[in-house]
């Protein structure tokens, strides 16, 4: 199993914009081969919202199929609308 965690500094006031973004096409990732888990949480910190994405792939290979082989970059995730952010993968 490999689990992906995404997260981020949405950039002020595009929180609501960001999070609509985000829940649509989750159902989508939900039916991908090979996908386990996924989960979207978000919570205020200081005056901006941080985001996390956590999803869990039977296999390497399931994970690259869904990236499209580009494991280190946000999938399904607008960048402009980050400040920052950051994929770490565990097994």
């Amino acid at each position: 199993m490999i689990v992906r965690v995404f997260t981020g500094r949405v950039v002020a006031r595009r929180e609501g914009d960001f999070n609509a973004n985000v829940r649509a096409p989750l159902d989508q990732i939900r039916n991908q081969p090979g996908n386990v888990y996924v989960k979207f949480a978000r919570k205020v910190e200081g005056d901006r919202e941080v985001v996390m994405l956590i999803t869990e792939w039977r296999t390497p290979a399931d994970l690259y199929a869904w990236t499209g082989g580009e494991v280190d970059m946000p999938h399904m995730v607008d960048l402009e609308m980050l400040e920052d952010w950051k994929v770490e993968h565990w097994e």
